[in-house]
């Protein structure tokens, strides 16, 4: 029983061994812990020094942060430290601060813990740091903005400092660490390190001095703010540029300038007005993409800024307009064609599967050229053509770089000599009905591959001051036929001669007498033109606009036409169609056709009818259906050949296709 007693109580005494064991080696572990996380750092980085007024405040820079800190002061009469406090936080602030005199201060960095009902306080190691106040100038920020660069230059005068702590402040006064600095000035760069600030925004800055000791880092106090504004980076002047991103795609970019709000707009000379392309806020990017312009068209873009938006329509504008000019290259994209004569739809260009037939003469647009070959639409298939069988709409693809005038859709000049041609001069001429759309807007089609000479004459006449005029390009074998047989019937026409005051025909005077017959100014069957190849075209001054006076009026249908009369100006033309390959025809100083491109493709078929723009057509935004008088279906539901289509208020098809 004995034994039992003494073995519990052995146990009992080894238990609370190892537990007051266990109790000390938690607490020496627990103060190991304590003790490295209060040593405070000896970098002097870690401790930050400033002064305001006349107290001096501490700022500890410690990974961990301790309870509180114990403040102690050196006296120099007893040579001994006393305490000054104890303080919770990472700063100490000490008042009544005498400048010019040094202060030596014991910091120590505390932790309390209680164990077993007892508080212990731990205490890290000791600091001892001597600091002599500085009564710093203030620093004056002089801040100087270049708009012309978009930098804003902020320097300031101070002896003091090793270097300098750049702060950006928000709307509220918080202050942001931006950079720090060895010279008394920086510059802001608001191309790339900073965007412009909005009218509501600016950008604010503050700099302090820093000083390196042994034992601390020493800060001024801030300096004065520093406020740039969005007017401060601003030239009141605009810059509209431009570049090419793609086939007949441009981006317009302008920098900002003074103002809220920017307008773009682009001339409309067929309605001689600006028209608007988009209005952006001084917030959004300064940059707009065109989208497919028109081919080979100078056109002219402008922006205009406004400090209020509601000046727009009185064109108070806040500065002067900027205006870029430019002249698009050429490309067949959107442009219309006509089939010469049929033509199979393959499903590629090297592929023998035909999808459909496209009879000749109907309107298409195209899609994609892809080699010798236009990507259509027809009849909801889409499918290639070969192009050298297309003609082309002019004034679509060489655009402005010709001008246009088909009196024979609109006013035949069609005479002999000046004398009208009963059912001819001043009429609409048969198969060209649907060619005028008005505003000088006309059809002018031509075969595509002629295209290529026309346009090298084109150049080489405009390196010279000229422009082409183009009077008559395909003519429909109906045209042709009507022309001599009207012609034919009213030779014997008798007049009055101008000049003897005699009876005289018009024969007469067409032929000279005999000299010349009526096929030898008109193709009594098939002639050039019905097949797309040949021209009928004068020359103006680019700087006057004036035609180039010839020895006769264009059309002119009588023996003061032939090329044996040619003056200075007729021979010109002459030369610069036929040196790219065209020839001419010896009763008309105006007619050149391409016979050779027509032996090379091998152009056999000619188109007896006329055309018209009627058909499918595609832009950017989507398709439309084009009626016979370039007007489009709107607000309304078609059916087209045999197929009921959809179209919105602005004409696009929404459904069916």
């Amino acid at each position: 029983m004995k034994h039992k007693k003494y073995r519990k109580k052995r146990r009992m005494k080894k238990l609370v061994l190892v537990f007051l064991v266990s109790v000390f080696l938690g607490i020496a572990i627990c103060t190991a812990f304590c003790i490295r996380h209060l040593n405070l750092e000896t970098d002097s980085s870690k401790v930050a020094v400033s002064f305001q007024g006349d107290t001096l405040s501490i700022t500890l820079k410690t990974a961990f942060q301790p309870d509180a800190y114990r403040l102690y002061k050196y006296d120099e009469n007893s040579k001994e430290f006393y305490p000054c406090g104890e303080y919770i936080g990472q700063t100490i602030n000490i008042d009544n601060i005498v400048f010019g005199e040094k202060i030596k201060l014991r910091l120590c960095a505390v932790n309390y813990m209680k164990i077993l009902g007892y508080r212990l306080t731990i205490s890290g190691t000791v600091r001892e740091l001597t600091i002599m106040p500085v009564d710093f100038n203030d620093i004056v920020l002089n801040m100087f903005a270049d708009p012309v660069n978009r930098t804003v230059n902020i320097n300031w005068e101070s002896d003091m400092g090793n270097s300098y702590e750049v702060y950006l402040l928000d709307d509220y006064g918080k202050r942001q660490f931006y950079t720090q600095i060895n010279d008394n000035a920086i510059m802001l760069d608001f191309n790339s390190n900073f965007p412009l600030p909005d009218k509501e925004h600016p950008v604010k800055v503050a700099v302090r001095v820093v000083y390196y000791e042994k034992d601390y880092t020493l800060y001024g106090p801030m300096s004065n703010i520093a406020v740039i504004e969005r007017e401060d980076l601003l030239e009141n002047k605009l810059f509209l540029e431009w570049e090419q991103i793609g086939e007949r795609q441009y981006a317009l970019k302008w920098q900002a300038c003074r103002g809220e709000w920017y307008e773009l707009q682009q001339w409309i000379s067929e309605e001689k007005r600006w028209r608007s392309e988009g209005v952006f806020h001084q917030t959004e990017e300064m940059y707009y993409q065109t989208g497919h312009l028109p081919s080979s068209r100078q056109v002219r873009f402008r922006v205009i800024s406004y400090d209020d938006i509601r000046k727009r329509d009185r064109e108070e504008f806040e500065t002067e307009p900027s205006e870029v000019t430019f002249h698009t290259d050429m490309s067949p994209l959107y442009c219309t064609i006509w089939p010469i004569m049929p033509l199979k739809l393959q499903e590629s260009p090297d592929s023998k599967y035909i999808l459909d037939e496209i009879p000749a003469g109907q309107a298409l647009c195209v899609l994609e050229e892809r080699g010798e070959y236009f990507k259509v639409l027809y009849h909801d298939n889409l499918g290639f053509v070969d192009s050298s069988f297309c003609m082309i709409n002019l004034p679509e693809y060489i655009g402005d770089l010709c001008e246009y005038n088909i009196t024979s859709s609109v006013h035949s000049m069609s005479s002999v000599h000046g004398y009208h041609i009963p059912g001819v001069t001043g009429t609409v001429i048969r198969g060209y009905e649907n060619i005028y759309f008005g505003n000088d807007n006309y059809l002018v089609p031509y075969l595509y591959p002629c295209t290529r000479k026309l346009c090298k004459a084109i150049t080489n006449a405009a390196r010279d001051g000229y422009r082409f005029r183009i009077y008559d390009a395909f003519r429909p074998n109906e045209a042709t036929r009507y022309y001599y047989d009207t012609t034919e019937s009213m030779l014997d026409y008798s007049i009055t001669d101008k000049d003897t005051k005699s009876s005289i025909t018009l024969r007469e005077i067409m032929t000279n007498k005999g000299k010349y017959r009526l096929s030898s100014f008109l193709a009594a069957s098939v002639s050039a033109h019905n097949r797309g190849i040949a021209l009928d075209l004068t020359m103006v001054d680019l700087n006057t606009n004036e035609e180039l006076k010839m020895q006769t009026d264009i059309h002119d249908l009588s023996a003061y036409s032939v090329i044996t009369q040619n003056n200075n100006n007729a021979r010109l033309l002459a030369k610069y169609m036929k040196e790219v390959g065209y020839h001419d025809l010896f009763s008309e100083w105006w007619h050149f056709q391409d016979d050779e491109t027509k032996e090379e493709i091998g152009l056999k078929s000619y188109l007896r009818e006329g055309i018209s723009v009627e058909g499918w057509k595609k832009n950017d935004i989507g398709w439309r259906y084009q009626l016979k008088d370039g007007s489009f279906y709107e607000s309304t539901m078609e059916v087209i050949h045999g197929k009921s289509y959809t179209f919105n208020a602005e004409g696009y098809c929404v459904e069916g296709i």
